[in-house]
């Protein structure tokens, strides 16, 4: 949470302003998006989250709010699991929102297989998938491979991003930062 967070609040403010009103949102595990949160409740959302921390700050605003429930994995207190997985199973959502503890080439990369596949079921179940992640995590992988960043919409980064990687990263899918998507 004290970490990159001039670069995590950029990028909740590009949420706020990419995310319409009257939607369905996953907003997924990791302190990336627990900085959205604030910046989304004005929006008539419907959050479905496995985030502990997350629902907790929803909770704050009287948001309309799906828990997933599952196995609390302590470490970073979200909700895994099948028992999780399987609150998805009638959902339809109209954008994922997912976090990444690295994006190298085309993967997109986490430390915990259940991390990633929570999010791949989320991603499933979405019309838009969106991946969030500050530019520090460009060219910096974990052990475990998700998705493929090709598989996602868009990247939502912060304007930190330098040009190099903004040419690598753009190959594979549509990247904004700054407000904007880039060319």
């Amino acid at each position: 949470m004290k970490r990159n967070v001039t670069e995590k609040k950029e990028i909740a403010s590009t949420l706020r302003n990419f995310i319409p009103d009257n939607v369905t949102v996953f907003l997924g595990a990791g302190t990336t998006l627990l900085f959205a949160a604030p910046f989304l409740i004005n929006k008539n959302i419907t959050f479905i989250t496995n985030s502990l921390p997350a629902f907790l700050e929803l909770k704050k605003n009287n948001c309309h709010i799906i828990l997933t429930g599952g196995e609390l994995h302590q470490n970073t207190s979200e909700f895994l699991g099948t028992l999780a997985e399987r609150a998805f199973e009638d959902l339809n959502i109209d954008y994922a929102l997912c976090s990444t503890n690295g994006i190298t080439k085309n993967n997109v990369t986490t430390s915990n297989a259940d991390e990633g596949s929570i999010q791949n079921v989320a991603i499933n179940h979405s019309k838009k998938r969106i991946i969030v992640a500050d530019h520090t995590k460009f060219n910096q992988s974990d052990i475990i491979t998700f998705k493929k960043l090709n598989e996602f919409d868009f990247l939502i980064t912060d304007s930190g991003i330098n040009n190099i990687d903004l040419e690598c990263y753009s190959k594979y899918t549509k990247i904004i930062y700054k407000g904007t998507v880039a060319k």
